[in-house]
């Protein structure tokens, strides 16, 4: 179990999509959420200058190519690569601020416990905010009933400054994942790993892809 964790770097929760406010992941009331195929529509003068719109990478554990293909959603301060194979990536926005899920999927339909969720709040919010809206009181960990199992800041990804691991019991299963606190210009968003503990074998290697791949616009 703790190598699981470990190998997980982290994995993002069933929360609202932007509601901070009610400090959940999964998309909230009045937030638009639609999927990608319809909403991410690639920045060709972007990406085709800066990062290309597919390309492979290496699977860390099988040491396989793999297929990836290019997040880069107008709106949003960050572009990654996803394995279009394994993931349905959606995306909302409402007051709270703006997200985007990458649902884990199979037999091409998403599986909605396993995902990796990026969340930048509307409202300018430093490191320590953010810190306290995950872990403070009615914060994230509190409200999803989450068990904080470890935090550090030797964190694998540049663009993150601490990480905090999480387990929740759920009957004879647990519920694993991660959240990472991270800044852009000054401006604090987290990104979140969630998953069974059973699934994460397969969901955490490919999870990482979209994790490593992560650039945050100038």
């Amino acid at each position: 179990m703790r190598k699981l964790l470990y190998l997980l770097s982290g994995i993002v929760v069933l929360s609202t999509s932007i509601a901070c406010a009610s400090q959940t992941d999964q998309p909230g009331n009045g937030a638009t959420h639609q999927n990608a195929s319809t909403v991410t529509s690639i920045d060709s003068s972007t990406a085709s200058k800066s990062r290309p719109n597919k390309k492979t990478v290496t699977d860390e554990w099988t040491q396989r190519q793999i297929p990836v293909k290019l997040f880069n959603q107008n709106g949003f301060p960050f572009t990654t690569y996803f394995p279009e194979n394994d993931f349905v990536v959606e995306s909302a926005a409402a007051d709270e601020g703006m997200g985007v899920w990458f649902y884990s999927k199979a037999s091409g339909k998403k599986y909605q416990s396993a995902y990796v969720h990026f969340f930048f709040p509307a409202q300018s919010q430093n490191l320590e905010g953010m810190r306290s809206s995950v872990v403070g009181k009615r914060g994230l960990m509190e409200t999803n009933k989450w068990t904080v199992k470890r935090r550090t800041q030797n964190v694998p990804y540049r663009w993150a400054k601490e990480r905090i691991d999480f387990e929740k019991k759920q009957g004879n299963k647990s519920i694993m994942g991660t959240v990472y606190l991270g800044e852009y210009k000054g401006k604090a968003f987290r990104v979140t790993e969630h998953f069974p503990a059973d699934y994460g074998d397969g969901f955490a290697p490919r999870a990482s892809i979209i994790l490593k791949e992560l650039q945050l616009n100038n």
